[in-house]
């Protein structure tokens, strides 16, 4: 299964959200735009060729495609089309990932797929598509941070999808290793116990951190305090939030034990990071 590698770098900005009815068996981008367009075939089968590659996306399934590179959309006997599309505006860092490519470590983007199959994932992206579709068809300004943040949820169910997709068939520890990671980095803003994990994903505490620790050379417990950190330092970099305030969006509200564990993971003491040159923000408190 392709693959698109992806960082945004900006706000998303929708262009065209609606239903369409397509009766050109041919359309040749010749545009370049930064943006993409997210399509759900609601009847024939769609075929992309980029560069020399050619996509196939049947009835059910989802296409999408960026705009920054040429690209043509047939489909195979001529016919009309029935399909669903939402095109986005940002600034964006991209790679095409082959199908024999090993997944870069430690890649912090989102990995969108090409194609994505019919599917239970595709009717929930579906469904979402059609609630922002309807939103913004009633009102931009209204509705548009609502469509903004169901398209990230868009984004997080495809980029999951393929790193799902991406670990059938490898080793147990990498699998749930990647599962563990996913759901913490999904719930930052909270503390999550070790039996709460076991429960969401369906496996005893035990086995979670034995896999866990077998991948990383850390046990649970230290990588959620070491990423919260992490984590209160780019709040504090980027946004120009106190270090108190930091630790309270990351579900710390012992102010003097977010304290030792900042100066634990990051070497220094709070005070000491933002005095530093890596601290950038420029409206310090």
């Amino acid at each position: 299964m392709s693959a698109t590698l992806i960082t945004f770098e900006k706000q998303l900005e929708f262009g065209f959200a609606h239903h369409t009815y397509w009766n050109n068996p041919y359309q040749i981008q010749t545009e370049l735009q930064h943006s993409f367009v997210i399509l759900y075939v609601k009847s024939g089968e769609l075929k992309a060729k980029i560069y020399d590659k050619v996509f196939a996306a049947p009835t059910g399934s989802l296409l999408i495609l960026f705009r920054h590179f040429p690209f043509e959309l047939y489909t195979e006997d001529g016919a009309a089309q029935d399909y669903c599309s939402i095109k986005v505006y940002t600034d964006y860092t991209f790679s095409l990932m082959e199908d024999n490519e090993d997944f870069p470590k430690n890649f912090t983007g989102l990995a969108l797929p090409v194609v994505v199959p019919p599917g239970a994932e595709t009717e929930s992206i579906k469904r979402d598509m059609f609630s922002i579709i309807s939103h913004l068809s009633i009102s931009r300004d209204t509705y548009g941070f609502y469509a903004s943040m169901t398209m990230c949820g868009i984004l997080s169910k495809l980029d999951m999808f393929y790193r799902q997709k991406l670990h059938k068939g490898k080793t147990a520890s990498s699998y749930w290793e990647y599962k563990i990671k996913r759901y913490l980095a999904e719930n930052i803003s909270r503390q999550v116990s070790l039996k709460e994990l076991s429960k969401a994903l369906g496996k005893t505490p035990n086995y979670l951190n034995n896999v866990f620790t077998e991948a990383n050379g850390t046990s649970i417990h230290q990588y959620i305090n070491y990423e919260k950190m992490h984590h209160v330092a780019t709040l504090m970099e980027m946004r120009g939030l106190s270090f108190g305030v930091a630790c309270e969006n990351v579900g710390i509200t012992d102010v003097s034990h977010g304290y030792r564990l900042f100066k634990k993971h990051m070497g220094v003491t709070p005070k000491a990071y933002i005095d530093s040159e890596r601290f950038t923000f420029e409206n310090q408190p």
